[in-house]
């Protein structure tokens, strides 16, 4: 509120024009004629003694805590808008560390060593968290699960017959195969069974005519519809 009009248009013309991010690609000629005044990098690095904006190594300028308002704490590879968030923070190198940017630890607060520590252990969440896994290890192994969570989604999904997909997806990862969500893998499988009019629904019977059907576990992933899920 205490800043100059110049500074306050300064700071929403940023704003607006950064990326999905928060990440603006400084054109200083472009932002002197939206605002009518001539303005410069230190009159943005310098807004709230640097607390609102930070220069990263690109030479980019990144909103600080941009993210955290718009998106959450906490960004998750399986919803689609996230994962485009967390690809433009992989382009611009800040994705590991773009919490802490700009932040300004109290004095005697953190001691250095133990400011390395919590890098070294965000570092190893950022990892595991966007690890693939085996079917095994994943939550929706208990087909209790599984199923619970199909049902909670919407058609066609809630139509699927959970056996047959639990099984294909047990014996495809048997192979070596691993995801990073395997539900919305079996959404995906779900789906294309639909649009190869092999879909298992809630009626389909693993025997007939005395012989067992097999779930189709060869989906390879240069040929599969769900990409790298």
């Amino acid at each position: 509120m205490e800043l100059p009009c110049k500074l306050k248009c300064l700071v929403k013309f940023v704003r607006d024009k950064s990326d999905l991010s928060g990440v603006w690609s400084p054109n200083w000629i472009i932002a002197n004629t939206y605002i009518g005044e001539k303005v410069c990098e230190s009159d943005l690095l310098n807004i709230d003694n640097g607390k609102q904006f930070v220069k990263i190594d690109s030479g980019k300028i990144f909103c600080i805590g941009f993210v955290d308002f718009q998106y959450g704490t906490e960004l998750s590879e399986k919803s689609p808008v996230h994962r485009k968030i967390i690809s433009l923070l992989n382009q611009h190198g800040i994705f590991e560390n773009y919490q802490n940017i700009g932040y300004k630890y109290p004095i005697n607060r953190v001691q250095d060593k133990d400011k390395e520590e919590v890098k070294e252990k965000d570092k190893v969440k950022v990892k595991d968290k966007g690890a693939k896994i085996l079917f095994k290890d994943s939550e929706y192994y208990d087909i209790n699960v599984l199923s619970e969570a199909l049902s909670k989604s919407k058609p066609p999904y809630t139509e699927a017959h959970v056996g047959y997909y639990y099984e294909a997806m047990e014996l495809w990862s048997k192979q070596g195969n691993k995801k990073l969500d395997w539900l919305a893998t079996c959404q995906n499988w779900i789906l294309r069974d639909i649009a190869d009019n092999k879909f298992k629904d809630k009626n389909f019977k693993p025997q007939q005519n005395g012989k067992q059907s097999t779930p189709k576990t060869n989906y390879p992933d240069n040929s599969t519809p769900y990409g790298d899920i």
